[in-house]
């Protein structure tokens, strides 16, 4: 019932603003905050999740709309798991940066340089090993995807030449491609999306680091998402979109050409393909 009544409060301070106010704060992200913080919330990312639905429904955007609703749905049912993981996250970190210091000092490295230091991968697994052994700390599914989803998503530019990745391409390149971590990952993308440490558009999911190039009309993101997975021809991209006549196949090349005049895509005679960013 208290979500209800927030709602209500937010829808009905959002459309008592002038138009103007309103624009401002769909495309001003300080606008947006300001807003936001009128309500002195004691969990400011609840407004901010019901301020994202009232904008979704205003704009008509469908995809947008979906993710809101589902992400309002859910949100409580797991939020208590993941605020624990990550509270507990924040704690091991800083005793895995403690133990990689005082191995620093022990290896010759003065305080300072011991504090400067960058940690290699390696080192700071083993240093995490170390910590949840020394602690007796069990596994903790959530706790482990928060940390490895950011990195997957961090690097996804270098591995795959793009920086936006489903769900499934994230978890088998962390080797969690199974049951119980697929049902941990659903609540840690929906988790990190609305804390804006990542963004979803459509089913894949960026790192907010790494903002994909958009394309501005469905039918332009459909042809442009046909060459994600693999090198196509005009015939493959229409039959895939099911859109296979002549008209459609003008609109493709058209939309190729496009796409291919912003840099997106590129050919090798009938075959087209995304470029590399």
């Amino acid at each position: 019932m208290r979500g209800m009544v927030d709602y209500q409060r937010v829808k009905s301070a959002y459309e008592s603003l002038p138009e103007w106010d309103r624009q401002g704060i769909s495309t001003n992200d300080m606008m947006r905050q300001r807003f936001i913080e009128t309500f002195n919330h004691n969990n400011p990312q609840h407004i901010d999740l019901y301020l994202e639905h009232l904008l979704a429904l205003e704009s008509r955007d469908l995809e947008r709309l979906e993710a809101t609703r589902e992400t309002l749905c859910n949100y409580h049912e797991f939020e208590h798991h993941i605020l624990n993981a990550a509270e507990e996250k924040h704690q091991i970190e800083q005793q895995v940066r403690a133990s990689i210091v005082q191995n620093k000092v022990v290896e010759g490295l003065d305080f300072d340089e011991a504090l400067a230091y960058s940690p290699t991968r390696i080192e700071y697994d083993e240093a995490y090993r170390y910590v949840r052994t020394l602690n007796n700390i069990p596994l903790n599914r959530h706790d482990v995807l928060l940390r490895e989803i950011m990195e997957a998503l961090n690097n996804a530019p270098a591995i795959y030449g793009k920086p936006d990745l489903t769900k499934t391409e994230i978890l088998k390149t962390i080797k969690k491609d199974k049951g119980e971590w697929r049902a941990a990952a659903k609540e840690v993308l929906l988790y990190l999306t609305t804390k804006k440490q990542i963004a979803k558009v459509g089913p894949r999911y960026h790192h907010t680091l790494h903002q994909p190039r958009m394309v501005e009309t469905d039918f332009t993101r459909k042809v442009f998402e046909c060459l994600y997975a693999d090198e196509l021809t005009v015939n493959g991209i229409v039959k895939l979109i099911g859109y296979d006549n002549s008209y459609g196949r003008r609109k493709v090349k058209r939309t190729l050409e496009l796409l291919k005049s912003e840099g997106l895509v590129s050919h090798k005679g009938y075959i087209w393909h995304q470029v590399s960013s």
